[in-house]
């Protein structure tokens, strides 16, 4: 047997005896070693918050960027090596520009997840392209389905979701929201169970630099990133709770 996978987990398209492709194993461990992200959603609302991973304390804490806009109406988080992560967010960027110019009109989370997702099997195929070592989770609000939450991984797998986590503490966070998550939740509670959560499954008091969180509702059903300001006050309001 170890004649049978030596030089296996060097291909990028060839599966082992245990049917395995041992790279995108490994770009799932990329994924797994970066920054955590929380992603939920109640009856009106979807929250995604991530940990701002800075390494360099010389680092300016606004120029690290995990969330963004895709378009108006659809944010994206990503999770994992961070190179990776802006060539995929520049690649989605450059998909949803090119539907809304084809349909007129934008493309909604779902889509772009599964285009995404197609990229990702292509890159699992061909010898002479590596998988990203990345995940997203695109969140926005469907005027027929409410709130809505998305995710792809490396294998070019995605799913829909009512709550999910990835990182190095994704199974910790995944658990919290199983005990906490509600539907019927205002949007101020599903933004303070987002960064809790988070919060918990690391162990840390975060610093509003040091995250990053967007939301969508009934209310305001644009894609909008938290300000330093709103993420201090919902740290303080966690922290009276508590």
């Amino acid at each position: 047997m170890q004649r049978l996978t030596a030089g296996l987990d060097q291909q990028i398209k060839i599966f082992s005896p245990s049917g395995d492709l041992h790279q995108i194993d490994y770009a799932k461990m990329a994924v797994a070693t970066e920054n955590t992200t929380v992603a939920l959603k109640t009856i009106h609302t979807a929250v995604v918050a991530t940990q701002k991973r800075i390494g360099d304390k010389t680092i300016v804490p606004q120029s690290l960027k995990y969330l963004f806009a895709t378009t108006p109406k659809v944010g994206c988080c990503a999770t994992g090596r961070i190179a990776d992560a802006r060539y995929q967010q520049r690649w989605a960027i450059n998909e949803a520009s090119k539907f809304r110019y084809t349909f007129g009109y934008d493309m909604s989370a779902r889509a772009l997840c599964e285009r995404l997702a197609d990229m990702n099997q292509i890159y699992s195929m061909h010898s002479e392209i590596r998988s990203l070592g990345c995940s997203m989770i695109l969140i926005d609000y469907d005027e027929e389905g409410g709130p809505t939450v998305h995710m792809t991984e490396p294998t070019g797998e995605y799913n829909s979701y009512k709550g999910c986590a990835l990182g190095p503490n994704a199974d910790k966070a995944e658990a919290y929201l199983e005990k906490h998550l509600q539907t019927h939740m205002s949007e101020e509670k599903s933004l303070q169970l987002a960064i809790d959560c988070l919060s918990t499954a690391m162990d840390i008091e975060f610093e509003p630099l040091h995250l990053e969180v967007g939301v969508v509702s009934k209310a305001h059903p644009e894609f909008r990133m938290l300000d330093a300001n709103e993420i201090a006050s919902q740290l303080h309001n966690i922290a009276r709770q508590t």
